[in-house]
């Protein structure tokens, strides 16, 4: 589902901790990819995050990119209460 290139995924309560459909489901990574991939390249442009070697941080757009940070990015999908996947 997170990395799927579309959204047809079908959802089911069995994709829901506990089947509990209310409470909605969520998937998240912080993932650093090659340059060779391309994402930077989509007609819709992912600027990679910084990781500072605990969490994901948005990079400061206003200054140069620190040297020796490592870019990643963050994705994330969430099942709604209606198995919409968002």
């Amino acid at each position: 589902m997170l990395l799927s290139r579309t959204n047809a995924t079908v959802l089911s309560d069995t994709d829901y901790l506990l089947r509990k459909t209310d409470t909605e489901c969520s998937i998240e990574a912080v993932v650093s990819l090659a340059e060779s991939v391309g994402i930077r390249n989509e007609a819709r442009t992912v600027w990679p995050w910084e990781w500072d070697e605990k969490n994901a941080v948005l990079p400061d757009l206003e200054n140069a990119p620190g040297a020796g940070v490592d870019a990643v990015n963050r994705f994330r999908v969430r099942g709604t209460q209606e198995f919409e996947l968002i």
